[in-house]
């Protein structure tokens, strides 16, 4: 006759799992509370993703995705006009110095904006 063995598990590992499995339902809803707040502030913004993204092209940036998408983009457009160099690289004469700083600190904000309460 076969019989069974209850395996007790520590009283301190029991408190630990129920802590962990707290804190991961805590996550998730932060998760999605933080995704909903973004999708909302950056509709609000009405930006589109430009034409040649290479994902969600002429989408409306309305989440992390489509902004990171679209803060790539920027920076594509200002290596091409800066001839592949990028802000460090620039001598503080270069006349593409500002449209690339202006252009690196525009794809950081959208980046932060994405994943933040920054405005972008």
């Amino acid at each position: 006759m076969a019989t069974k063995s209850a395996v007790k598990v520590p009283g301190s590992i029991r408190v630990l799992a129920i802590l962990v499995m707290a804190a991961g339902a805590v996550m998730v809803v932060a998760g999605a509370g933080t995704w909903i707040l973004l999708q909302s502030q950056l509709s609000d913004e009405r930006i589109t993703v430009s034409d040649d993204a290479d994902h969600f092209a002429g989408d409306a940036v309305d989440g992390p995705l489509t902004a990171y998408t679209e803060a790539q983009t920027i920076e594509k457009h200002a290596t091409k006009a800066s001839g592949g160099k990028t802000y460090a690289e620039l001598a503080p004469d270069d006349p593409t110095h500002n449209t690339l700083m202006t252009a690196s600190f525009s794809a950081v904000r959208s980046v932060a904006a994405a994943t933040t309460d920054v405005p972008a």
